[in-house]
């Protein structure tokens, strides 16, 4: 196996555009085979690229990986920043930001429903997967609890933490129904339905 003691950031465009390439690359194979039955010299030659050259922007496969995982996350970030943007531009009616929030978890699970479900397998045996997971739940908790907050009428259960826990348990199965699940029932009866429930949970 050959590899280069370090790695580089690409400057140039061609240089750009192979990373780009390898990355598309492995992400399709994670999907399609999983994280552990991919071999980095699998994503270079399906990339069309030397085993050299891709040792040559990244360490090893877990490198790749966590790249992309990176990226994914951001997109999870930015999903967050833009439902706190919503709430500060004005205010919502509580099912009219939990129906926003949902749309958005959904839409985001849906651009990458396979590499979501390779996470969850990986969840339980990659501690640093887990950990980036655990982190992008924990700022989703933060998220809810801080829109609970900052209504007037709310669930009187004295413990707005373990509400927003929950809250985010709920929503998380709706959205994993709606994605992962078999299409049994329309998205968007389940979508609505889920909200609706949770609105009068939390309108108690």
């Amino acid at each position: 196996m050959v590899k280069n003691k370090s790695v580089r950031e690409p400057q140039q465009s061609r240089s750009i555009q192979m990373k780009e390439r390898i990355l598309k690359t492995a992400l399709k194979l994670f999907c399609r085979k999983g994280f552990y039955q991919t071999t980095t010299n699998e994503i270079a030659q399906a990339a069309g690229v030397s085993v050299a050259s891709l040792y040559a922007y990244f360490k090893d496969r877990d490198s790749i990986f966590f790249e992309i995982l990176e990226r994914y996350h951001r997109q999870f970030i930015a999903l967050n920043e833009s439902a706190i943007d919503r709430l500060n531009a004005s205010p919502l009616e509580t099912k009219e930001w939990l129906s926003g929030l949902v749309d958005g978890l959904v839409r985001l699970h849906e651009q990458s429903r396979e590499f979501n479900r390779e996470l969850k397998v990986l969840y339980y045996s990659n501690p640093k997967v887990a950990a980036i997971m655990d982190r992008q739940n924990r700022e989703t908790q933060k998220l809810i609890m801080g829109y609970l907050g900052s209504q007037k009428q709310g669930p009187e259960t004295g413990d707005l933490e373990t509400t927003a826990l929950l809250c985010f348990d709920f929503i998380s199965t709706v959205v994993d129904r709606i994605v992962f699940s078999g299409k049994t029932v329309e998205r968007e009866r389940i979508q609505q339905i889920g909200v609706d429930i949770l609105f009068k949970f939390l309108e108690l």
